[in-house]
């Protein structure tokens, strides 16, 4: 078979990187042994591994006590009871066997994440693109930290896309990838009402469907566990609350989260309230539901590029996501790099101000522990000095000042664009465009514009 050099290159890059991080997140470069890779992958044993476990053995993993029974740092989250099924031949080895198998696995999925970007995005496929985006996926401080940690986000990812791609194609198809996005709720409920607002109701329906058919019975052996439904809702209340104690996870004081009521609460020096809470999660959802709704207008075909960015930025402002969540902007920058969105949405300015943005939240590392921890404004504790609070706020703001204005700047674009083509359309005697002739009406009126009088 004959490879072309930029794919014999791009291969060459993609296995250098494949090793390099993996010897680098699990701390192999001596040898592989039990005690390099398992508390490297913490997240791996917390979410995927000892709860699925658990489950096997006939206990609650939501149950708080379950976290001294197997010996972990943190209860299990608040996931969809389905992840414990998924998860199960994972069990069937040892943690240390089972920690390098996902690990693999992650690398795997990250290749089809970069090729699921491309589809999405109705760009051409090739071999030397894809291993090239999954190397740079790899390198980010996202991809990075989720090989690192062994998180289920690329599974989540994975889902949302198939959610929005399949929509207009396959309902069935679409609700799986909706069913597959519920594994974290954070993600998977956003994404329910932001599909409603797209007009993708055949799909959601599929979802929940699925979804409740998929965790129901899960839920009925759980909470025959737990003693009773009341006793599971109340385990799954207590872990939230200890939630919010962690000082990892707590809005105010952690470093690792960067959404809209983290950002807020930071400044504030306190939590926010559970209703303010909520009430800005609702916030965002329905300015993204509204600017969702023009984006139909101007969509061309069934890409719908547009739309799915402003969801994939609304997803990660309105709950709780940390650093390995922003891989859900793959497709968005793909969308923005390759120009799928609508013509005249941004002009050439515009767009390399974004896509430095996108960058930036991919390279950002001055929010990581490791550069916190030399800084000296880590631990809270640290942060009593007036100057040490500031430098901590300033580094671990980015992510979330880089996302509020991505998304404040695709949500008026979108809706400038929108009122921009209605009336010039309507004064030139023409119907009202629809979103599939909407792109053509612009680039029509663009052209009339640039044309010499």
């Amino acid at each position: 078979m004959r490879i072309g050099t930029g794919r014999l290159a791009a291969v060459l890059a993609f296995v250098v990187v494949v090793v390099g991080s993996i010897v680098s997140s699990l701390g192999v470069s001596q040898g592989i042994r039990p005690d390099t890779i398992t508390p490297a992958t913490i997240d791996f044993d917390e979410t995927v591994y000892y709860p699925a476990l658990a489950f096997a053995n006939g206990e609650n993993p939501y149950d708080p006590g379950y976290v001294s029974r197997y010996a972990v740092d943190n209860p299990f989250p608040p996931y969809a009871p389905i992840t414990l099924l998924i998860h199960q031949p994972l069990t069937l080895v040892p943690l240390e066997v089972a920690a390098l198998v996902y690990a693999a696995l992650t690398v795997v999925l990250t290749v089809v994440l970069a090729y699921a970007a491309f589809r999405c995005n109705d760009v051409s496929v090739t071999t030397t693109r894809v291993l090239l985006v999954a190397a740079l996926i790899l390198l980010s401080r996202p991809g990075r930290q989720n090989v690192l940690n062994g998180q289920t986000t690329l599974e989540v990812v994975l889902g949302v896309y198939v959610a929005l791609y399949f929509s207009q194609r396959s309902a069935l198809v679409s609700g799986l990838g909706l069913a597959v996005s519920m594994l974290k709720p954070t993600v998977g409920i956003p994404l329910t009402i932001l599909m409603l607002a797209r007009r993708d109701a055949r799909a959601v329906v599929a979802g929940v469907l699925i979804t409740a058919a998929a965790n129901l019975p899960l839920l009925a052996i759980l909470a025959e566990r737990a003693g009773g439904l009341s006793t599971f809702l109340r385990q799954i209340t207590t872990t939230l609350a200890g939630f919010q104690l962690n000082p990892e996870y707590n809005p105010a004081s952690s470093s690792l989260r960067f959404d809209l009521v983290a950002s807020a609460s930071r400044f504030l020096g306190e939590p926010l309230a559970g209703t303010a809470q909520f009430a800005l999660a609702l916030v965002v959802l329905g300015v993204a539901a509204y600017a969702v709704t023009a984006a139909e207008r101007l969509e061309r075909g069934r890409t719908r590029s547009l739309s799915a960015t402003v969801i994939c930025l609304a997803i990660l402002l309105c709950g709780y996501h940390q650093a390995y969540d922003l891989l859900l902007l793959t497709l968005p920058l793909v969308a923005l790099a390759e120009d799928r969105l609508p013509a005249g949405l941004f002009t050439p300015r515009q767009r390399w101000v974004l896509l430095l943005l996108f960058a930036g939240l991919a390279a950002n590392y001055a929010s990581s522990f490791g550069v916190l921890e030399r800084l000296g404004i880590y631990e809270p504790s640290a942060r009593a000095v007036p100057s040490a609070r500031l430098a901590w706020l300033l580094l671990v703001t980015l992510n979330g000042a880089a996302l509020v204005v991505l998304f404040v700047s695709y949500t008026v674009a979108t809706l400038r664009l929108v009122r921009r083509i209605a009336p010039r359309a309507t004064a030139a005697g023409e119907p009202r465009p629809a979103p599939a002739d909407a792109s053509a009406t612009l680039d029509r009126l663009r052209l009339d514009h640039l044309a010499p009088t």
